[in-house]
């Protein structure tokens, strides 16, 4: 059944949690990706005369990988250019000279900025950085800077990373309400590479980076 042809035994062997409909292309292209040995499980074959893509070895033969989707991202190839329409309008962002980790925090906030440096290390880490490379940082929020949170602090309900911090880009300031709404990426979000959006108070406890 289905684009790749799984017998019930064998897809209930491969399949990952909440990707178990054996009907829908994307549970089996995760099941088939998560057999160890995926690289060897099809190719050209000859079967009663017919020469064919198909199933080798009687289908796969690997170990399972994974039970779960991993919490790690592949976005290389995530275009150079790429945009997305949100409630506060059209969000913009371009992976041109992007050395961070495809999916991470970091990644996110350079390709919105487009001014980001690509050694400023981990989250946390962006205001000292940015600053000894003579970027204005400071306790004052503005539309277009970045906004750095320091290991462990609180992004709104949720905490950030206790080793690596956060970074992300700040899309809006309201002065009147105190408050900033700003786009991020990261592993732990659904939109992928971006942007998701969360509006935060208490904005004069964040680490602001400004453009030159």
């Amino acid at each position: 059944m289905g684009i790749l042809q799984y017998t019930p035994g064998t897809f209930a062997n491969y399949a990952l949690d909440g990707y178990e409909n054996r009907q829908s292309a994307i549970d089996e292209l995760l099941a088939f990706f998560n057999n160890s040995d995926w690289k060897n499980s099809i190719g050209w074959t000859t079967i009663l005369g017919v020469r064919k893509m198909e199933w080798l070895h009687s289908g796969p033969q690997g170990s399972r990988r994974y039970t779960k989707i991993p919490n790690k991202l592949d976005l290389s190839k995530v275009n150079s250019g790429s945009s997305a329409q949100t409630d506060i309008g059209k969000i913009t962002w371009s992976s041109t000279g992007n050395t961070y980790p495809a999916g991470q925090c970091t990644w996110w906030a350079k390709a919105r900025s487009g001014w980001a440096h690509n050694y400023w290390g981990n989250g946390c880490q962006w205001g000292a950085n940015a600053a000894a490379d003579g970027y204005t940082v400071n306790r004052t929020p503005a539309k277009g800077a970045l906004v750095s949170f320091a290991a462990g602090q609180m992004v709104g309900t949720w905490q950030a990373d206790p080793q690596y911090g956060h970074v992300a880009y700040v899309e809006a300031y309201n002065k009147s309400k105190g408050t900033i709404t700003i786009s991020q990426g990261g592993t732990g979000f659904t939109q992928q590479p971006g942007p998701n959006l969360q509006t935060l108070s208490g904005v004069k406890s964040f680490v602001y980076i400004h453009n030159k």
